[in-house]
């Protein structure tokens, strides 16, 4: 389990990941919503130049993971992980 994921689990936990390459993306840790019996995880992301966002909910992690790389190609997720680790590290 990368760092990412460990601190997605927590359900206060929200990062915000920006790069030229692909705008921003937002992500949110898990939501335990007990009224709903559900638990999600969030992705916000950019959809046009104008500050629109959507959001994304996953019911796994690792629907999640494979969701980024399908849309911003092979290796995406392993560089959201690369940007949150360096801002850990500033």
């Amino acid at each position: 389990m990368d760092k990412l994921e460990q601190a997605m689990q927590s359900e206060d936990f929200w990062v915000e990941l920006a790069d030229t390459s692909f705008g921003e993306v937002v992500l949110h840790g898990k939501n335990t919503n007990s009224v709903a019996d559900n638990e999600y995880y969030e992705v916000s992301s950019e959809i046009n130049t104008d500050g629109d966002f959507a959001i994304t909910f996953f019911k796994t992690y690792e629907k999640m993971k494979k969701w980024l790389d399908e849309w911003k190609g092979e290796g995406f997720y392993n560089y959201l992980v690369e940007l949150y680790e360096k801002q850990l590290n500033q």
